[in-house]
Formats: C-alpha cells, sequence, structure tokens
C-alpha cells in the first residue's frame, strides 16, 4: 500500500501516522489534531508520500 495511514484517538484528539512496510510499521509521529500534520509529514517524509490513508 502506498502512502501514510493515519490513525485518529478521538478522546485525546490525536493522529497517529504511520506507514506499513512488508512485516514493519514506521511510526512518523503522533500529532493533535488542530496541528498541521500533513505539512509536517510532507516536509519530513520517508520515501515516496503519495498520500493518506485513514483508519478510525
Amino acid at each position: 500500500m502506498k502512502g501514510y495511514r493515519v490513525a485518529m484517538i478521538p478522546k485525546m484528539k490525536y493522529v497517529l501516522v504511520f506507514d506499513i512496510r512488508v512485516d514493519t510499521v514506521f511510526v512518523l509521529g503522533i500529532f493533535h489534531q488542530l496541528e498541521n500534520y500533513w505539512i509536517k509529514v510532507s516536509k519530513h517524509h520517508f520515501g515516496a508520500f503519495s498520500g493518506f490513508e485513514e483508519i478510525s
């Protein structure tokens, strides 16, 4: 799967941005929902950035 995934943590208003490659999970960061985390991720991505897939 291309792109990062986003897991929402609703009670704490945080999002977890991660990527899964083969059998390894790479956590890019944990951000507050009010942050512009998509800008931070696109500036500091690892590998090709092709968008987000939201997981709730």
